[in-house]
């Protein structure tokens, strides 16, 4: 019974992790089948500690005799103190149960639901008579309009590097600093991402184009939500919302934009795809370029012919975070 009472708690640590990291579209199903698994655990947990509870009845009746006491042999105090302890236990796993079949039940009503494509299906024949389908129409994701940062990033490429020394790689693990610059280099591409002030600004000496707010970095397990504002009004531009290891950007008025998806993580590289609706908007591609984390860098990508589609100033205040995100998975799986 202690074994099994182990297994159970295990294997709540363990879809707790499988959730936390798992792609926000894949989440529900993680949590379902770990829940499942939980709740088979305890309940064989409960008939097992029932069945052991009948032994226990039927052996003190064993080693009963009329000449001595079943008390002086010692083992009705074990099989009291153990049925305390398991009922105890068992009680508190089953509760906690209940809770993973809450938190699967809301992971179930407010998963993310990709939005679906814009088409108007339409066939049309020329002969008389021709049968003439109906006419399918599928919602639009709606547009929205990008803020005026979004237009100081008018390249495709552009580099994201944590502003460290080597001594501060091997003992840091959250920088607040961070270089960007287009790929290749040029003087009029030069920015910086600061989680000091929030601020990602033009260099050098460049006015701040959007504030994010609260300035503090996220952890690998722990996310926060971050509103994005325009430096110079103050109005808020969107918002940064984490579901599991993706992230969603919301507009104000609580659209969604965007989902960032990460296709990818592990030792020395990681994978980021910004999608709109089905289309594929950028990429973000995190690796090491050479032996420890000082030289890695996050390379955002966006597409062609998608200028409008995605505020790109947004885009460049998500970098960073997926930047740690994607480092931090990189130091786990080489330890």
């Amino acid at each position: 019974m202690p074994g099994l009472a182990t297994v159970t708690l295990s294997s709540f640590v363990l879809i707790s992790l499988l959730t936390a990291v798992a792609p926000a579209k894949l989440a529900p199903r993680v949590l379902a089948a770990g829940v499942l698994m939980q709740v088979g655990l305890v309940a064989g947990a409960l008939v097992l500690a029932r069945e052991v509870h009948t032994i226990g009845t039927a052996v003190l009746q064993a080693v009963a005799e009329p000449s001595q006491p079943a008390s002086a042999s010692g083992v009705p105090e074990w099989f009291a103190r153990h049925g305390v302890s398991a009922a105890t236990t068992y009680q508190r796993l089953a509760w906690t149960c209940g809770g993973y079949l809450v938190a699967l039940a809301y992971a179930v009503l407010f998963a993310p639901r990709a939005p679906v494509r814009a088409e108007h299906l339409t066939t049309t024949d020329p002969r008389p008579g021709a049968f003439q389908p109906d006419v399918v129409t599928v919602q639009r994701a709606p547009a929205f309009a990008v803020s005026p940062a979004s237009g100081a990033f008018d390249d495709s490429n552009y580099s994201v590097r944590a502003r460290m020394t080597m001594i501060e790689s091997l003992f840091i693990r959250r920088h607040a600093h961070y270089d960007i610059r287009t790929i290749p280099p040029s003087s009029r591409g030069q920015f910086s991402f600061s989680w000091t002030t929030g601020a990602l600004r033009r260099e050098p000496n460049g006015p701040d184009l959007l504030i994010v707010a609260p300035p503090q970095a996220p952890g690998l397990f722990t996310g926060r939500s971050y509103a994005v504002l325009n430096a110079a009004t103050g109005a808020p531009v969107a918002t940064l919302t984490p579901s599991g290891a993706d992230w969603e950007i919301v507009h104000p008025s609580g659209g969604t934009i965007a989902r960032v998806l990460r296709s990818a993580a592990g030792a020395g590289s990681a994978r980021y795809e910004a999608m709109i609706g089905d289309d594929l908007v950028c990429r973000f591609k995190w690796a090491l370029h050479g032996l420890t984390v000082a030289s890695a860098e996050l390379e955002v990508e966006f597409a062609r012919g998608q200028n409008a589609a995605l505020d790109r100033a947004v885009a460049m205040v998500i970098a960073p975070i997926l930047e740690q995100q994607a480092r931090l998975v990189s130091e786990r799986s080489r330890s």
